[in-house]
């Protein structure tokens, strides 16, 4: 790309607009002042912006045609900027606390663009893409000792994996995906939750750092919602299946969500509340799952007031990495979670 020598139009003109950043250096450009590397499309990475040890976070661009930071797990609204979605500005604009938008476009400005050569020919925009609906098939395969020694650990049977319409994948078939279509046999253990609506999956491969879960599903999509028991004074809602089921196994009504920052619309949670007398959030110990936790509190209680409160295992677990039901069952045993339910009412309230 041919230049000019010093020749800034944002900063001659005193007038500085999105737009005009835009036709003069790329979003990753911008992007890399926050993650320090230029971004690529699809590629995992972990988030600058929460305590976050494992790469499931990625770029992608949307159907506007804008570069955005993807991170499902992230519940929290900072400064009106909801942060499972971000653009370039924005991220930059949390990242270095910046008062207002008009701030982060000097900061822009002056990081990238002042005292520094033009280029002849603007930026090309990227176009609108089209969004194609993600199809995930799979073939399961007999359940093995592998699996019975993996779920034995949780104390989750054979029989409560039937029960939940949760399969072991020999393969599966993904179409219109981030990387296209494809196919995959799963060499590693992997497992199929399903039962959503539309064929919806979620596939999880506990021993994989990268892409440990796989899914086509929505915040809609509430996992054990149709085995719900109205009798029960107290719902649970956890984050995940394994959690659920491990609750469930005590003898709690549970559901779980997709993950800590995929939240279902309301008229499902003003459903749960019309049904329920207490509902407890119980997500991870750590930040993350605290911060989410009071953002699913206050959603339900704005719909029924002191309906909902949360409660998570004692921060001290973490030491010994021990965020939830499943890690506490797991570690220290079904006795251990027993206690800590029965001391926290979740049998009954006080």
């Amino acid at each position: 790309m041919d230049f000019n020598v010093n020749n800034d139009d944002v900063e001659s003109s005193g007038f500085i607009d999105k737009d005009k950043i835009l036709s003069l250096i790329t979003e990753e450009r911008i992007f890399e002042l926050v993650f320090g590397i230029q971004p690529k499309e699809y590629e995992y990475v972990t988030s600058p912006f929460r305590e976050d040890e494992n790469p499931n976070c990625w770029f992608e661009v949307d159907e506007k045609g804008t570069l955005r930071f993807i991170d499902y797990a992230n519940p929290r609204i900072i400064k009106g900027i909801r942060m499972k979605s971000v653009d370039c500005f924005d991220a930059v604009m949390v990242y270095y606390n910046l008062s207002s938008f008009f701030k982060t476009l000097e900061f822009i400005s002056d990081k990238l663009l002042k005292g520094k050569p033009k280029p002849t020919k603007p930026v090309v925009r990227r176009k609108p893409r089209e969004k194609r609906l993600v199809e995930i098939f799979i073939k399961p395969r007999d359940f093995n000792a592998r699996d019975a020694k993996f779920w034995k650990a949780y104390e989750i049977s054979r029989q409560n994996l039937i029960d939940d319409k949760v399969f072991a994948v020999g393969k599966s078939i993904m179409l219109n995906t981030k990387s296209g279509d494809y196919s995959k046999t799963h060499s590693q253990l992997s497992y199929a939750y399903t039962g959503f609506k539309d064929n919806r999956v979620k596939i999880y491969s506990p021993y994989i750092s990268k892409g440990k879960f796989l899914t086509n599903c929505r915040a809609d999509d509430v996992g054990e919602l149709d085995s719900l028991i109205d009798e029960d004074e107290i719902l649970v809602i956890s984050k995940s299946y394994k959690d659920c089921r491990v609750l469930k196994n005590q003898g709690l009504n549970s559901i779980w969500f997709q993950n800590e920052g995929m939240m279902p619309n309301d008229e499902i949670l003003a459903d749960l509340g019309s049904r329920f007398e207490y509902i407890i959030v119980f997500f991870d110990n750590d930040t993350a799952g605290i911060e989410a936790a009071k953002v699913v509190v206050a959603r339900i209680n704005s719909l029924y007031p002191g309906k909902s409160f949360y409660i998570h295992l004692p921060l001290e677990l973490t030491e010994y990495k021990i965020k939830d039901p499943s890690d506490l069952i797991k570690e220290k045993g079904k006795v251990a979670l027993i206690k800590f339910l029965e001391k926290n009412n979740f049998y009954g309230l006080e």
